[in-house]
């Protein structure tokens, strides 16, 4: 492409400049610029999907994500273009962030929307993390651990005291938990982060197992999350609960997921490097956790607190 002048002339405007031209041309990270590269070529093999899919209704929900990929909204140029995605919540009964529709046990995502169950998911991509809060009433843990490998704060995870239970080889209990987190698609197809601590990491564990006995791709099952009440002497509170559907995913969904899975695992990627020159850098300060309302009643060390709050600015 052959670039313009610095100036021009335009009938009943003036002089005119490339400036705002040359600034998006240069503002762009080279993490951003291959971030957008990968997005691109991932929004092409999502639109030649549509040529196989007769269904209005599906076209509209593809035509959607295609929009949801795009992290530059029209009238926020200037801002931050970080590819994020909401959450899946269960609401609990310190849930302080929720929608004022939502009741206990209701699935309910960061966007503020409430969830039918089950919602009927297919997942993506899973990897561990760990994070360690401080103290009860604590508002951002003082330890996160992306990748479950090293913390942003006491690093190498296997040679700290506090090695989560399930990873460590006693057995035993510590101040730190692992979770297990899951990029998902749903019916509608819309993406979602699902995080499994604590009381529902079972459910994640399980999760894991089934959809990797999947004849082929993670993504080819259908899979039902819900909400599971428990109690405990005067305490209530909610897990998250996984099961097969029992239905396959169609073809052009499949389509869709493995496209996507190269922008998922690119974005992963960055975000772990970032985290690593951060740590090793020296700055141990936990710049992608945000203490905000969405913290619900401290670390969530017993039960009827909330097990799962979202912790993270919504990259993976």
């Amino acid at each position: 492409m052959t670039k313009k002048d610095s100036t021009t002339k335009t009938p009943g405007n003036g002089e005119k400049t490339d400036a705002l031209a040359t600034r998006a041309e240069t503002q762009l990270s080279p993490e951003a610029a291959a971030f957008e590269e990968v997005r691109v070529s991932v929004i092409g093999r999502i639109t030649d999907v549509m040529d196989t899919v007769d269904d209005e209704k599906e076209l509209t929900r593809i035509r959607d994500l295609i929009g949801s990929a795009n992290p530059v909204k029209k009238g926020r140029e200037e801002m931050d273009a970080k590819w994020a995605m909401p959450s899946i919540r269960i609401a609990q009964g310190v849930t302080k962030e929720k929608p004022d529709t939502a009741k206990l046990g209701d699935l309910f995502d960061t966007n503020g929307y409430v969830h039918p169950q089950p919602l009927k998911v297919a997942p993506l991509y899973v990897y561990g993390a760990n994070r360690m809060f401080p103290s009860k009433g604590a508002k951002a843990p003082i330890c996160f651990a992306p990748d479950a490998k090293l913390g942003s704060t006491f690093g190498p995870c296997n040679k700290c005291k506090n090695y989560p239970i399930g990873l460590n080889s006693t057995g035993d209990i510590t101040d730190c938990d692992n979770g297990v987190c899951f990029v998902v698609m749903s019916e509608e197809l819309m993406l979602y982060r699902i995080e499994f601590y604590r009381t529902s990491r079972k459910a994640g564990l399980k999760f894991d197992s089934l959809a990797n006995a999947s004849k082929d791709a993670y993504w080819d099952r259908w899979f039902n999350i819900n909400s599971d009440k428990q109690t405990s002497d005067s305490n209530e509170w909610y897990i998250f609960k996984v099961g097969v559907s029992g239905e396959d995913t169609p073809a052009h969904v499949r389509q869709v997921c493995d496209a996507l899975y190269d922008m998922i695992r690119h974005n992963r990627e960055v975000e772990i490097k970032k985290h690593y020159n951060r740590v090793l850098g020296g700055d141990k300060a936990l710049e992608e956790v945000k203490e905000t309302g969405s913290i619900d009643d401290g670390d969530g060390a017993s039960p009827g607190e909330d097990d799962n709050p979202d912790l993270s600015s919504g990259t993976i």
